[in-house]
Protein backbone atom coordinates (compact mmCIF):
# COMPACT_ATOMS: atom_id res chain seq x y z
CA UNK A 1 0.00 0.00 0.00
CA UNK A 2 2.95 1.85 0.99
CA UNK A 3 4.58 1.91 -2.42
CA UNK A 4 1.38 2.33 -4.27
CA UNK A 5 1.00 5.92 -2.27
CA UNK A 6 4.75 6.87 -3.26
CA UNK A 7 4.24 5.86 -6.82
CA UNK A 8 0.51 7.89 -6.79
CA UNK A 9 2.31 10.67 -5.61
CA UNK A 10 5.28 10.68 -8.42
CA UNK A 11 3.00 10.33 -11.42
CA UNK A 12 1.11 13.28 -10.19
CA UNK A 13 -2.20 11.54 -9.66
CA UNK A 14 -3.94 12.24 -7.15
CA UNK A 15 -7.30 12.16 -4.98
CA UNK A 16 -9.41 15.90 -4.78
CA UNK A 17 -8.14 15.23 -0.83
CA UNK A 18 -4.30 14.85 -1.52
CA UNK A 19 -4.57 17.50 -4.29
CA UNK A 20 -5.95 20.15 -1.97
CA UNK A 21 -3.54 19.80 0.57
CA UNK A 22 -0.38 17.02 0.39
CA UNK A 23 1.97 18.89 -1.96
CA UNK A 24 5.28 17.47 -2.23
CA UNK A 25 7.82 14.69 -0.66
CA UNK A 26 11.23 15.19 0.71
CA UNK A 27 13.62 12.37 0.30
CA UNK A 28 16.29 12.99 3.72
CA UNK A 29 17.59 9.50 3.48
CA UNK A 30 16.70 8.40 7.30
CA UNK A 31 14.23 8.87 9.63
CA UNK A 32 13.46 11.74 11.62
CA UNK A 33 12.21 13.37 14.78
CA UNK A 34 11.53 16.92 15.23
CA UNK A 35 11.15 19.52 12.38
CA UNK A 36 11.54 23.56 12.86
CA UNK A 37 10.46 26.51 10.71
CA UNK A 38 12.92 29.33 10.81
CA UNK A 39 11.00 31.88 9.01
CA UNK A 40 14.06 34.49 9.51
CA UNK A 41 15.83 32.80 6.36
CA UNK A 42 13.04 30.65 5.18
CA UNK A 43 14.28 27.50 5.92
CA UNK A 44 13.24 23.91 7.86
CA UNK A 45 15.37 21.88 9.99
CA UNK A 46 14.67 18.08 10.90
CA UNK A 47 16.42 15.97 13.72
CA UNK A 48 17.98 12.89 12.11
CA UNK A 49 18.00 11.04 15.02
CA UNK A 50 19.35 7.67 13.97
CA UNK A 51 22.31 9.80 11.31
CA UNK A 52 23.31 12.41 13.93
CA UNK A 53 22.49 15.05 11.59
CA UNK A 54 20.21 17.84 11.09
CA UNK A 55 19.28 17.96 7.46
CA UNK A 56 18.49 22.11 6.51
CA UNK A 57 15.42 23.00 3.64
CA UNK A 58 15.12 25.76 1.69
CA UNK A 59 11.66 26.79 2.47
CA UNK A 60 10.81 28.63 -1.05
CA UNK A 61 11.81 25.50 -3.39
CA UNK A 62 11.68 22.63 -0.68
CA UNK A 63 14.59 21.59 -1.76
CA UNK A 64 17.78 20.23 0.62
CA UNK A 65 20.13 22.87 1.35
CA UNK A 66 22.56 21.10 3.83
CA UNK A 67 22.64 18.22 6.22
CA UNK A 68 25.03 18.99 9.43
CA UNK A 69 26.48 16.57 11.62
CA UNK A 70 25.75 17.11 15.20
CA UNK A 71 27.73 15.45 18.48
CA UNK A 72 24.76 12.67 18.96
CA UNK A 73 21.40 11.79 18.50
CA UNK A 74 19.36 14.77 17.85
CA UNK A 75 16.43 15.42 19.86
CA UNK A 76 15.32 18.78 20.57
CA UNK A 77 15.46 21.86 18.55
CA UNK A 78 14.33 25.65 19.34
CA UNK A 79 15.01 28.79 17.62
CA UNK A 80 16.85 32.02 18.65
CA UNK A 81 14.59 34.53 16.70
CA UNK A 82 16.88 37.73 17.73
CA UNK A 83 20.63 35.80 16.20
CA UNK A 84 18.83 33.58 13.63
CA UNK A 85 20.57 30.28 15.47
CA UNK A 86 18.92 26.87 15.43
CA UNK A 87 19.90 24.94 18.88
CA UNK A 88 20.19 21.32 18.90
CA UNK A 89 19.72 19.51 22.14
CA UNK A 90 21.87 16.22 21.74
CA UNK A 91 20.95 13.07 23.72
CA UNK A 92 23.94 11.45 26.28
CA UNK A 93 26.16 14.56 25.33
CA UNK A 94 27.52 17.49 27.49
CA UNK A 95 27.17 19.38 24.19
CA UNK A 96 24.76 21.64 22.62
CA UNK A 97 24.66 22.54 18.80
CA UNK A 98 23.94 25.48 17.00
CA UNK A 99 23.35 26.01 13.49
CA UNK A 100 23.78 29.71 12.01
CA UNK A 101 20.55 30.18 10.86
CA UNK A 102 22.25 32.34 7.39
CA UNK A 103 25.44 30.00 6.99
CA UNK A 104 24.29 26.91 8.20
CA UNK A 105 27.65 26.22 9.91
CA UNK A 106 27.68 24.29 13.08
CA UNK A 107 29.20 25.46 16.76
CA UNK A 108 29.61 22.76 19.77
CA UNK A 109 29.20 24.56 23.18
CA UNK A 110 29.84 22.35 26.01
CA UNK A 111 27.28 22.47 28.64
CA UNK A 112 29.44 22.24 31.92
CA UNK A 113 27.00 20.57 34.39
CA UNK A 114 26.33 18.04 31.91
CA UNK A 115 23.16 15.69 31.25
CA UNK A 116 20.86 18.47 29.26
CA UNK A 117 17.99 17.04 28.93
CA UNK A 118 15.45 20.31 27.37
CA UNK A 119 16.11 23.70 26.73
CA UNK A 120 13.73 26.68 26.48
CA UNK A 121 14.59 30.18 24.59
CA UNK A 122 14.02 33.54 25.89
CA UNK A 123 13.23 36.08 23.56
CA UNK A 124 13.04 39.14 25.69
CA UNK A 125 16.90 38.68 27.03
CA UNK A 126 17.82 36.70 24.36
CA UNK A 127 19.35 33.67 25.72
CA UNK A 128 18.85 29.87 26.22
CA UNK A 129 18.14 28.01 28.84
CA UNK A 130 19.49 24.15 29.35
CA UNK A 131 17.67 22.14 31.93
CA UNK A 132 20.50 19.69 33.57
CA UNK A 133 21.15 16.83 36.04
CA UNK A 134 21.02 17.26 39.62
CA UNK A 135 18.23 20.91 39.17
CA UNK A 136 21.10 23.09 36.91
CA UNK A 137 20.01 25.14 34.73
CA UNK A 138 22.61 26.46 32.23
CA UNK A 139 22.33 30.46 31.21
CA UNK A 140 23.71 30.61 27.64
CA UNK A 141 24.07 33.92 25.46
CA UNK A 142 22.04 34.02 22.91
CA UNK A 143 24.10 36.77 20.97
CA UNK A 144 27.85 35.06 21.68
CA UNK A 145 27.01 31.78 21.77
CA UNK A 146 28.89 30.92 25.44
CA UNK A 147 27.49 29.91 29.05
CA UNK A 148 26.92 32.34 31.13
CA UNK A 149 26.50 30.97 34.36
CA UNK A 150 24.27 28.30 35.98
CA UNK A 151 21.10 28.69 38.13
CA UNK A 152 20.80 26.28 40.86
CA UNK A 153 16.98 25.25 41.53
CA UNK A 154 17.65 23.29 44.99
CA UNK A 155 17.18 19.70 44.00
CA UNK A 156 18.85 17.33 42.91
CA UNK A 157 16.69 15.78 40.57
CA UNK A 158 17.20 16.00 36.72
CA UNK A 159 15.05 18.96 34.82
CA UNK A 160 13.38 16.79 32.03
CA UNK A 161 11.44 19.73 30.16
CA UNK A 162 11.30 23.37 30.50
CA UNK A 163 9.20 26.22 29.13
CA UNK A 164 9.66 30.17 28.76
CA UNK A 165 6.28 32.67 29.33
CA UNK A 166 6.93 35.13 27.12
CA UNK A 167 4.04 37.34 29.01
CA UNK A 168 5.74 37.26 32.50
CA UNK A 169 9.59 36.40 31.22
CA UNK A 170 9.68 33.38 33.68
CA UNK A 171 10.89 30.21 32.91
CA UNK A 172 8.77 26.99 33.60
CA UNK A 173 11.19 23.69 34.85
CA UNK A 174 9.89 20.01 35.38
CA UNK A 175 11.89 17.95 37.39
CA UNK A 176 11.56 14.21 38.50
CA UNK A 177 9.94 15.00 42.06
CA UNK A 178 6.79 15.33 40.57
CA UNK A 179 7.34 19.30 40.99
CA UNK A 180 7.53 22.57 38.70
CA UNK A 181 9.73 25.47 39.55
CA UNK A 182 9.14 28.82 38.59
CA UNK A 183 12.60 31.04 37.75
CA UNK A 184 12.46 35.01 37.34
CA UNK A 185 14.50 35.48 34.28
CA UNK A 186 15.10 38.91 35.11
CA UNK A 187 16.85 37.76 38.97
CA UNK A 188 17.14 34.36 38.32
CA UNK A 189 15.57 33.33 41.65
CA UNK A 190 13.07 30.52 41.95
CA UNK A 191 9.33 32.44 42.39
CA UNK A 192 7.65 29.37 43.10
CA UNK A 193 7.71 25.22 43.32
CA UNK A 194 4.21 23.43 42.43
CA UNK A 195 4.01 20.01 43.13
CA UNK A 196 2.83 18.68 39.73
CA UNK A 197 4.05 16.73 37.26
CA UNK A 198 3.18 17.32 33.51
CA UNK A 199 4.29 15.55 30.22
CA UNK A 200 6.77 16.95 28.04
CA UNK A 201 4.19 19.37 26.10
CA UNK A 202 3.62 23.16 27.01
CA UNK A 203 0.79 25.59 25.64
CA UNK A 204 0.79 29.09 25.74
CA UNK A 205 -1.93 31.63 25.04
CA UNK A 206 -1.28 35.09 23.61
CA UNK A 207 -4.07 36.65 24.12
CA UNK A 208 -4.39 35.93 28.48
CA UNK A 209 -0.67 34.72 28.89
CA UNK A 210 -2.01 31.75 30.76
CA UNK A 211 0.02 28.47 30.10
CA UNK A 212 -0.92 24.95 29.80
CA UNK A 213 0.55 21.48 30.78
CA UNK A 214 -0.61 17.76 31.69
CA UNK A 215 0.42 14.54 32.29
CA UNK A 216 -2.20 10.63 31.77
CA UNK A 217 -4.49 12.16 35.21
CA UNK A 218 -4.85 16.04 34.94
CA UNK A 219 -4.42 19.36 33.25
CA UNK A 220 -3.31 22.28 35.33
CA UNK A 221 -3.63 26.01 33.78
CA UNK A 222 -1.03 28.34 35.16
CA UNK A 223 -1.62 32.17 35.41
CA UNK A 224 0.36 35.30 34.52
CA UNK A 225 -0.91 36.61 37.88
CA UNK A 226 1.22 35.19 40.54
CA UNK A 227 2.30 31.77 38.66
CA UNK A 228 -0.35 30.62 39.96
CA UNK A 229 -2.23 27.36 39.02
CA UNK A 230 -5.57 28.68 38.24
CA UNK A 231 -7.24 25.57 37.36
CA UNK A 232 -6.78 21.60 37.39
CA UNK A 233 -8.78 19.89 34.88
CA UNK A 234 -9.11 15.92 35.41
CA UNK A 235 -8.56 13.99 32.25
CA UNK A 236 -5.48 13.00 30.17
CA UNK A 237 -3.53 14.88 27.84
CA UNK A 238 -1.14 14.47 25.41
CA UNK A 239 -0.85 17.26 23.07
CA UNK A 240 -1.83 20.93 23.31
CA UNK A 241 -2.66 23.96 20.76
CA UNK A 242 -3.58 27.35 21.36
CA UNK A 243 -5.51 29.26 18.65
CA UNK A 244 -5.44 32.96 19.27
CA UNK A 245 -8.75 33.98 17.18
CA UNK A 246 -11.08 33.03 18.98
CA UNK A 247 -9.20 32.24 22.04
CA UNK A 248 -9.20 28.38 22.63
CA UNK A 249 -6.74 25.77 23.54
CA UNK A 250 -7.04 22.27 21.76
CA UNK A 251 -6.30 19.72 24.08
CA UNK A 252 -5.22 16.13 22.58
CA UNK A 253 -5.34 12.67 24.37
CA UNK A 254 -6.89 9.97 25.50
CA UNK A 255 -10.11 7.97 27.45
CA UNK A 256 -11.74 5.22 26.53
CA UNK A 257 -11.79 6.64 22.74
CA UNK A 258 -9.49 9.14 21.04
CA UNK A 259 -10.40 12.67 21.71
CA UNK A 260 -9.58 16.41 21.14
CA UNK A 261 -11.09 18.29 23.90
CA UNK A 262 -11.83 22.23 23.17
CA UNK A 263 -10.81 24.54 26.17
CA UNK A 264 -12.49 27.66 26.16
CA UNK A 265 -9.21 30.16 26.82
CA UNK A 266 -11.57 32.42 29.29
CA UNK A 267 -13.59 30.72 31.33
CA UNK A 268 -10.98 27.22 31.87
CA UNK A 269 -14.08 25.43 30.62
CA UNK A 270 -14.58 22.40 27.88
CA UNK A 271 -16.81 23.34 25.30
CA UNK A 272 -16.78 20.90 23.32
CA UNK A 273 -15.26 17.00 22.59
CA UNK A 274 -14.14 15.43 18.81
CA UNK A 275 -13.27 12.35 18.45
CA UNK A 276 -10.23 11.98 16.59
CA UNK A 277 -7.11 9.62 15.97
CA UNK A 278 -4.39 12.22 16.51
CA UNK A 279 -1.38 13.46 17.64
CA UNK A 280 1.29 16.67 17.31
CA UNK A 281 -0.71 19.64 17.00
CA UNK A 282 -0.19 22.91 15.40
CA UNK A 283 -2.10 25.71 14.33
CA UNK A 284 -2.33 27.74 10.95
CA UNK A 285 -3.76 31.13 12.71
CA UNK A 286 -3.72 33.11 9.13
CA UNK A 287 -6.62 30.25 7.85
CA UNK A 288 -8.11 29.42 11.24
CA UNK A 289 -7.21 25.70 10.80
CA UNK A 290 -5.26 23.12 13.55
CA UNK A 291 -3.37 20.55 11.84
CA UNK A 292 -2.71 17.15 14.03
CA UNK A 293 -0.23 14.37 12.81
CA UNK A 294 -1.77 10.72 13.56
CA UNK A 295 0.54 7.52 12.92
CA UNK A 296 -0.89 4.01 14.22
CA UNK A 297 -2.99 1.94 11.06
CA UNK A 298 -4.15 5.40 9.35
CA UNK A 299 -0.56 7.22 9.43
CA UNK A 300 -2.21 10.80 7.98
CA UNK A 301 -2.86 14.44 9.25
CA UNK A 302 -6.09 15.37 10.38
CA UNK A 303 -7.02 19.24 9.15
CA UNK A 304 -9.44 20.83 11.35
CA UNK A 305 -11.92 24.30 11.42
CA UNK A 306 -10.74 25.76 14.59
CA UNK A 307 -13.93 28.36 14.12
CA UNK A 308 -16.36 26.02 13.89
CA UNK A 309 -14.55 23.22 15.88
CA UNK A 310 -15.14 20.29 12.84
CA UNK A 311 -12.85 17.96 11.18
CA UNK A 312 -12.76 19.12 7.38
CA UNK A 313 -10.94 15.84 6.35
CA UNK A 314 -8.12 13.32 6.98
CA UNK A 315 -4.85 13.49 4.67
CA UNK A 316 -3.61 10.19 4.53
CA UNK A 317 0.07 9.83 4.26
CA UNK A 318 2.42 7.32 2.96
CA UNK A 319 4.35 7.54 6.35
CA UNK A 320 5.30 4.79 8.58
CA UNK A 321 4.93 7.01 11.97
CA UNK A 322 4.44 10.58 11.18
CA UNK A 323 5.86 12.24 14.50
CA UNK A 324 6.84 15.93 14.25
CA UNK A 325 4.49 18.77 12.15
CA UNK A 326 5.67 22.48 12.15
CA UNK A 327 4.17 25.36 9.58
CA UNK A 328 5.82 28.18 8.05
CA UNK A 329 3.96 31.26 8.37
CA UNK A 330 5.70 32.42 5.51
CA UNK A 331 3.84 30.71 2.57
CA UNK A 332 1.20 28.63 4.98
CA UNK A 333 3.09 25.30 4.06
CA UNK A 334 3.00 22.65 6.82
CA UNK A 335 6.05 19.98 7.66
CA UNK A 336 5.45 16.50 8.88
CA UNK A 337 8.51 13.85 10.22
CA UNK A 338 8.17 10.74 9.70
CA UNK A 339 10.00 8.59 12.58
CA UNK A 340 10.60 5.12 10.90
CA UNK A 341 10.61 7.02 6.82
CA UNK A 342 12.66 8.47 4.74
CA UNK A 343 10.93 11.55 4.08
CA UNK A 344 9.71 14.45 5.08
CA UNK A 345 5.74 15.28 3.68
CA UNK A 346 4.94 19.00 2.68
CA UNK A 347 1.36 20.12 3.30
CA UNK A 348 -0.61 22.78 1.56
CA UNK A 349 -3.84 24.55 2.15
CA UNK A 350 -5.48 25.07 -1.79
CA UNK A 351 -8.97 25.17 -0.67
CA UNK A 352 -11.08 27.57 -3.01
CA UNK A 353 -10.89 30.87 -2.09
CA UNK A 354 -6.90 31.06 -0.78
CA UNK A 355 -5.05 29.17 -3.71
CA UNK A 356 -1.98 30.76 -4.33
CA UNK A 357 -0.31 32.02 -7.42
CA UNK A 358 -2.00 35.82 -7.92
CA UNK A 359 0.29 38.43 -7.98
CA UNK A 360 1.29 40.33 -4.53
CA UNK A 361 -0.72 43.06 -3.73
CA UNK A 362 2.13 43.96 -0.85
CA UNK A 363 1.80 47.78 0.52
CA UNK A 364 4.70 49.48 1.50
CA UNK A 365 5.63 49.91 5.11
CA UNK A 366 8.30 51.71 6.85
CA UNK A 367 10.21 51.00 8.77
CA UNK A 368 10.46 47.66 7.54
CA UNK A 369 14.07 46.58 8.94
CA UNK A 370 13.73 47.82 12.49
CA UNK A 371 11.86 49.70 15.02
CA UNK A 372 12.99 51.81 17.40
CA UNK A 373 11.75 53.17 20.57
CA UNK A 374 8.51 50.80 20.74
CA UNK A 375 6.85 52.43 17.99
CA UNK A 376 5.74 50.67 14.16
CA UNK A 377 4.78 53.25 11.55
CA UNK A 378 2.10 51.78 9.13
CA UNK A 379 2.48 53.57 5.66
CA UNK A 380 -1.14 54.94 4.90
CA UNK A 381 -3.09 53.25 2.20
CA UNK A 382 -2.29 50.04 3.79
CA UNK A 383 -5.90 49.00 4.31
CA UNK A 384 -8.45 49.40 0.84
CA UNK A 385 -10.52 51.39 3.39
CA UNK A 386 -10.61 52.04 7.03
CA UNK A 387 -13.49 49.56 7.25
CA UNK A 388 -11.99 46.76 5.40
CA UNK A 389 -10.22 44.05 7.41
CA UNK A 390 -6.65 45.43 9.31
CA UNK A 391 -3.40 44.22 8.98
CA UNK A 392 -1.45 42.47 11.09
CA UNK A 393 1.79 41.75 13.59
CA UNK A 394 2.92 38.11 13.78
CA UNK A 395 5.33 36.67 16.39
CA UNK A 396 7.83 34.02 14.96
CA UNK A 397 5.38 31.17 15.23
CA UNK A 398 3.29 32.95 13.11
CA UNK A 399 0.54 33.67 15.74
CA UNK A 400 -1.38 37.31 15.24
CA UNK A 401 0.35 39.61 18.19
CA UNK A 402 -1.49 42.97 17.33
CA UNK A 403 -3.77 44.00 14.63
CA UNK A 404 -1.69 46.99 13.01
CA UNK A 405 -3.82 50.46 11.69
CA UNK A 406 -2.28 53.06 9.01
CA UNK A 407 0.26 55.52 11.26
CA UNK A 408 2.05 54.84 14.38
CA UNK A 409 1.75 51.32 16.34
CA UNK A 410 2.54 51.26 19.85
CA UNK A 411 4.67 47.72 20.12
CA UNK A 412 6.47 48.99 23.35
CA UNK A 413 4.91 46.29 25.45
CA UNK A 414 6.22 43.25 22.87
CA UNK A 415 9.61 40.80 23.76
CA UNK A 416 12.49 42.36 21.67
CA UNK A 417 12.53 39.97 18.62
CA UNK A 418 11.94 39.59 14.65
CA UNK A 419 7.86 40.04 13.61
CA UNK A 420 6.42 40.20 10.04
CA UNK A 421 3.62 42.47 9.08
CA UNK A 422 1.37 40.46 7.19
CA UNK A 423 -1.02 43.48 4.94
CA UNK A 424 -4.92 43.44 5.14
CA UNK A 425 -4.65 42.31 1.62
CA UNK A 426 -2.39 39.27 1.83
CA UNK A 427 -4.28 37.54 4.55
CA UNK A 428 -6.16 35.29 2.00
CA UNK A 429 -2.48 34.35 0.53
CA UNK A 430 0.32 32.69 1.43
CA UNK A 431 2.74 35.37 -0.76
CA UNK A 432 6.32 34.85 1.09
CA UNK A 433 6.66 38.05 -1.05
CA UNK A 434 4.08 40.22 0.86
CA UNK A 435 5.27 39.65 4.37
CA UNK A 436 7.48 41.98 5.68
CA UNK A 437 10.04 41.41 8.72
CA UNK A 438 10.45 43.92 11.96
CA UNK A 439 12.60 43.91 14.33
CA UNK A 440 11.43 45.25 17.90
CA UNK A 441 14.09 46.12 19.58
CA UNK A 442 14.45 47.88 23.19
Amino acid sequence: MRLLLILVLATGVLSPVLGQYLEGVIDIGTPQAEVLANPLSNKIYTSNYMANTVTIIDGATRQIIATRSVPSTPCVLCLNTVSNRVYCLCSYSTRLAIINGVTDSVKRLTIPHGGANAFAYNATLNRLYAGCDDGYVAVVDGAGDTVLYEVNLGTSWPIFNMFWNPATNHLFCSVGQDSVFVVDCQTDEVRARWYVQPKDRWCYSPVTGRVYTGNSRSLWVFSPQGDSILATISGSTAHFCAVPFPNKVYVYGWSSEHWLGVLDGNTNVFTDTLVLWGGPLICDTLRGKVYAASSGLYPGVAVLDARADTVLTTVPLPAFNPQGICWNPLDGRVYVTDRQGDSVYVLRDTMPGIEEGHKPQAASYKPVATVVGGVLVLAKGASASPSSSTSSLLDISGRRVLDLKAGANDVSGLAPGVYFVRPAQAQAQAQAQAVHKVMITR
